[in-house]
């Protein structure tokens, strides 16, 4: 095997390893998105929480010392 087709083949090598590698990286990528969404949706569904339990507490500001004081 002469220099030439030694160096294709070793290209041909590292593409595959990088084609494999660029498939991994692809995959954690795309089921991050998945969890940075559900993530997402979660902390819009807390916020709503949080706003209506504000709203129903607006008139309920106690400002008194805990009986340990």
């Amino acid at each position: 095997m002469n220099n030439i087709e030694q160096t294709v083949i070793d290209l041909q090598t590292k593409l595959a390893f990088q084609e494999d590698t660029l498939d991994q990286l692809n995959e954690v990528v795309s089921q991050q998105d998945l969890q940075i969404r559900k993530l997402e949706h979660k902390i819009a569904s807390f916020y709503q929480e949080f706003k209506q339990l504000n709203q129903s507490m607006s008139g309920e500001v106690i400002d008194t010392k805990p009986p340990h004081y």
